[in-house]
């Protein structure tokens, strides 16, 4: 199992007192990314309808409450907005998979420093550096090849986006229009050293520093 790098999360609530969390902020290159306590504020102004963060209170016109699905965009989902650009965020309304297999590795080998630089909050950026051959790269890959809706630009969330998705999770189930997120581990595309990058869990809400080589499920996001 991954070793814990973060503390259990309180209620939403609580976590708004809390400052960003100290023991991934000791995490090898990577520090505590601000991002992590505003969309956890977004998510309880959505909640109270004081929506202050996000740039409207809405989603698009065919689809404006998390969980909804844009019937005039390819019944992408809507998943909220992304907490640092405050762009519409979508996901697909399943997991992704490689040939049937929905526990993908990060990369296939380890021991190199394969994003440069890396993104805490910018997934798109972490597949536009990301060095070496796609096929290495099963997680990312699985992104890459998705056409969903019309679209093509999908890609495997940072490690803030990752974290939002988890603390809007039960909205957007709760829309019906999605296969549930697992009661499991899930990549961010946020690499922290040769060996390791940030998983999302997504039972408890912690992140872990899982081995690029361990399988773990997809779910890709697009802005």
């Amino acid at each position: 199992m991954p070793t814990v790098q973060s503390p259990p999360l309180a209620a939403l609530a609580f976590a708004l007192l809390c400052s960003p969390f100290p023991a991934i902020a000791d995490a090898p290159r990577a520090s505590a990314p601000s991002a992590l306590p505003v969309a956890t504020q977004i998510v309880a102004d959505q909640e109270r309808g004081t929506d202050t963060l996000a740039p409207a209170s809405f989603g698009p016109v065919d689809c404006p409450n998390i969980g909804d699905r844009c019937t005039a965009h390819g019944n992408i989902i809507f998943a909220g907005w992304h907490p640092i650009t405050h762009e519409h965020l979508f996901i697909p309304p399943t997991d992704q998979d490689i040939a049937g297999d929905f526990t993908l590795a990060w990369k296939t080998l380890t021991g190199t420093d394969d994003i440069s630089p890396d993104s805490t909050n910018d997934g798109a950026a972490n597949h536009t550096n990301r060095g070496g051959s796609i096929a290495n790269f099963p997680a990312f890959q699985a992104c890459e090849d998705l056409s969903f809706g019309g679209y093509s630009d999908w890609y495997l969330p940072s490690q803030v986006e990752a974290y939002y998705l988890w603390s809007v999770h039960e909205t957007i189930e709760a829309g019906g229009n999605i296969t549930n997120f697992q009661n499991g581990y899930y990549w961010s595309s946020t690499e922290i050293n040769a060996y390791a990058a940030w998983g999302q869990v997504f039972f408890d809400g912690r992140q872990v520093d899982p081995s690029k080589g361990n399988g773990h499920r997809v779910r890709c996001v697009r802005r």
